[in-house]
């Protein structure tokens, strides 16, 4: 059998348990894996402090600098053929045209 050629696919079972996040991006292809590890070592380097969440049911990692949904600054959105994120202005916007909608606006 062949050896993983990605550096994603070599990491142990032993790496992946210790953190649960990769354990989760590793479950995507290797392009995503990687995307999606960039954007996480961006954000924990721009935002000290930045507690990090798994919601695994809903496929999305949050990124928070206060307690539940209301702290969330960023999120990573994986999937089969990228990677979505959205930024405190992205899901500011998105409250906005939900509210509006609601309102029938």
């Amino acid at each position: 059998m062949e050896p993983p050629r990605d550096s994603f696919a070599r990491a142990s079972l032993g790496q992946m348990m210790k953190d649960p996040i990769d354990a989760f991006f590793a479950t995507y292809p290797p392009a995503v894996r990687e995307l999606a590890a960039s954007v996480r070592a961006f954000v924990r380097s721009t935002i000290p402090d930045v507690s990090e969440t798994l919601d695994e049911p809903g496929r999305v990692v949050g990124y928070g600098i206060g307690a539940g949904y209301s702290g969330i600054v960023w999120t990573i959105i994986p999937s089969k053929a990228g990677v979505e994120r959205a930024g405190i202005a992205d899901l500011l916007e998105a409250a906005r045209e939900a509210a509006t909608t609601k309102r029938g606006v």
